[in-house]
């Protein structure tokens, strides 16, 4: 899927790398709702993915409807929401592993992954992870939203 750039108005596969390679387009930026979410998202099951040069932020869970909400939340700052694993395929890995030898398709659900595009004002969320476990910071503002997607 193409995104087309709020600058240039150019088509892009990758938004986030035409804006890190571009001398006349720079990286949209979240707005104060967008930080919310992602505050929220990562106090709860959200995660931060910081290996690459500017950090993306992702979700997994059983619920594509909520990824969807993200994805749609985010628009050109996200991706599409994508099914990562079927439930018969963690039925199968379970068996596999010999964690659950008798494990059946029907006890299990798909999962689906939604993420950012990397991007450099998730720095600011980096330092959760510096101790290697995620620590929040002590001074979140807990509004409604950031309350909701950490309940999400």
């Amino acid at each position: 899927m193409t995104k087309v750039c709020n600058q240039c108005e150019n088509e892009y596969q990758s938004i986030g790398q035409h804006w890190v390679r571009s001398t006349s387009c720079s990286h949209k930026e979240f707005t104060d709702y967008q930080h919310e979410i992602i505050t929220g998202l990562l106090m709860g099951d959200g995660t931060l993915n910081i290996s690459d040069k500017n950090p993306r932020l992702q979700a997994q869970m059983i619920s594509p409807n909520y990824l969807q909400y993200l994805a749609d939340k985010f628009g050109i700052l996200g991706s599409d929401v994508k099914l990562v694993g079927t439930a018969e395929e963690s039925a199968e890995s379970a068996k596999k592993s010999g964690f659950r030898p008798d494990a059946k398709k029907e006890n299990y659900s798909d999962l689906y992954q939604w993420g950012s595009i990397n991007h450099p004002e998730l720095h600011e969320f980096a330092d959760w992870y510096n101790s290697g476990e995620k620590v929040w910071p002590e001074n979140i503002k807990l509004t409604p939203t950031v309350l909701k997607h950490w309940y999400c």
